[in-house]
């Protein structure tokens, strides 16, 4: 959503927005490139795996050792694991700010609603002929 610069409220997107990012992922070329790239990270981690065979220890505390992997899967592993942390921060920062998003969305139905109230009692009460009190 955009923010309207005049009134400060926020606005949907664009038609003509929609149908850029539309037209960007149903172009053929786009999905050549997409495949181009797959296939280039397939073959820099096999590759890397090819030559990373080496088998190496595992320390952990307090002395405990006896686990023995190639190299190439601790450092697969510790990738793997580190983009399920990432991904478990990043998605409790993103429903914290979508649960916000959701209470600022209901206040602001709230004083649109309370506006609407206010502008429509005024109308009326501008709208209505003034009583003199003269008796």
């Amino acid at each position: 959503m955009k923010r309207n610069a005049a009134s400060g409220l926020f606005t949907k997107p664009s038609r003509l927005c929609v149908a850029h990012n539309r037209r960007k992922e149903e172009n053929p070329m786009w999905k050549i490139v997409k495949v181009i790239v797959f296939l280039i990270l397939i073959i820099v981690v096999t590759t890397f795996a090819v030559q990373n065979q080496e088998a190496v220890d595992l320390t952990w505390y307090f002395d405990l050792t006896g686990i023995r992997i190639p190299l190439y899967l601790l450092l697969y592993g510790c990738i793997i694991g580190g983009m399920i942390v990432g991904m478990a921060v990043g998605g409790s920062q993103r429903l914290s700010l979508w649960r916000t998003n959701r209470n600022l969305a209901k206040k602001l139905r709230k004083l649109e609603a309370e506006q609407a109230a206010v502008s429509a009692g005024t109308r009326s009460l501008q709208a209505s002929p003034s009583v003199d009190k003269t008796d």
